[in-house]
């Protein structure tokens, strides 16, 4: 379901005023229901989004090319964080 959208000029960036569009969405136009889910292409993938999200303790998706040695950390925390099942270190 598309919730909301902003029709902008197209040299505006991706993640210029996402916060007055998050908060016009979850409190206005969603306000009486729970968000499950927050999805976003790569051109809002910047460390002051996920932050914003998670402390909203929000689940999201943002679509990005993976590289395995930037944001592993922050993946796992959050897939520990949505199923409560912590990995286990396990001593040999």
């Amino acid at each position: 379901m598309v919730a909301n959208a902003w029709l902008r000029s197209g040299d505006s960036v991706s993640l210029s005023s996402y916060k007055a569009f998050l908060q016009e969405t979850f409190e206005e136009v969603l306000q009486d229901h729970p968000i499950g889910l927050v999805r976003a292409d790569s051109g809002f993938y910047a460390n002051e989004l996920l932050t914003w999200l998670e402390n909203k303790d929000l689940n999201y998706i943002i679509a990005v090319k993976f590289y395995t040695n930037i944001g592993t950390d922050r993946i796992l925390r959050k897939y520990d964080k949505i199923s409560k099942n912590p990995r286990e270190k396990k001593n040999h």
